[in-house]
């Protein structure tokens, strides 16, 4: 076996469920991954001590001992073991329990291929996005909208510390709601979209402490959505801390259309043949009809 493979166990005392997510976990990593079966929480422990075991996706309702049990055990006994919960039956109050019990994940049972696929995207991710022990994530390596995203999925409660050779930011993450952003004079989700900006810098995750005042009201997705957007549009990922300091804005609409301004005329002259506006197309009529008028004289 390849030292590098990931080691995933799945623990569900349903066999046919097993032999399933085992097949297909195979299939989607391309062979990537090493994956386990357990039926029960005993044999599951035993494979724990066999192995090196990356990532722990255990059933919430098991017989002998359910998976919100087994999830306790675990983490007294293996803090740092990658746990995830995966239910088909899936309430608040499950969701609630196993995260306080140290799942970092509640995640509902597939019923579709693609509910499959996103099932395994999501387990990649979580193992992408843990870092060694002491060490802290370098923004070349993975970006900050994927540690946002996990952290507000697992419903995490976090402060996360951004910073460059220029500027430092910070944005505070409460029950899985991003609350405020703050760098150099911004704040808010200006300063938000000034982060998520950022080409390249280091992150640390801390534990949660109240920031000096809330500015951010919007959901977790519209934020990470509206700032890959404006990325998108600025096609300048750095932060210029300059700007920071003068409080400026991240552009948007002047970056646009500069880059308009920019462009060849002919591409502009022929997007506009293509889809003239009413206007246009009688003013070029009338231009065709004088030109033919002076041709006669």
């Amino acid at each position: 076996m390849s030292t590098n493979r990931t080691t995933i166990l799945f623990v569900d005392d349903d066999v046919g469920f097993l032999d399933v997510v085992r097949n297909l976990m195979l299939e989607l990593s391309e062979g990537t991954w090493e994956v386990l079966v357990a039926p029960d929480a005993a044999h599951a422990l035993g494979l724990i001590h066999e192995h090196k075991i990356d990532l722990l996706v255990i059933d919430v309702r098991m017989p002998v001992m359910d998976g919100l049990q087994f999830l306790a055990l675990l983490h007294r006994n293996f803090p740092s073991l990658l746990k995830v919960a995966l239910t088909g039956n899936v309430t608040e109050s499950y969701r609630a329990a196993c995260l306080s019990n140290g799942a970092e994940l509640f995640l509902e049972k597939p019923v579709s291929s693609e509910g499959w696929k996103s099932l395994y995207s999501t387990l990649k991710q979580l193992i992408r996005l843990q870092p060694a022990e002491g060490f802290h994530g370098m923004l070349r390596r993975v970006g900050l909208q994927d540690v946002l995203q996990m952290e507000c999925l697992a419903r995490s409660s976090s402060v996360l510390e951004i910073s460059t050779s220029h500027a430092r930011g910070s944005v505070f993450v409460q029950d899985g709601q991003v609350v405020h952003a703050q760098v150099g004079n911004l704040a808010g989700e200006e300063a938000f979209n000034h982060l998520m900006a950022l080409a390249g810098g280091n992150f640390n995750l801390k534990p949660f402490s109240e920031p000096p005042t809330r500015t951010i009201t919007n959901s977790w997705e519209f934020l990470l959505m509206e700032a890959a957007r404006l990325r998108d549009e600025a096609k300048e990922p750095s932060l210029n801390p300059s700007a920071v300091e003068a409080g400026e804005s991240t552009p948007t609409l002047a970056g646009i259309e500069e880059i308009f301004r920019r462009a060849p005329r002919t591409r502009l002259e022929a997007w506009g043949e293509l889809n003239p506006s009413p206007g246009r197309q009688s003013h070029r009529l009338r231009s065709k009809d004088c030109d033919q008028k002076l041709t006669k004289c």
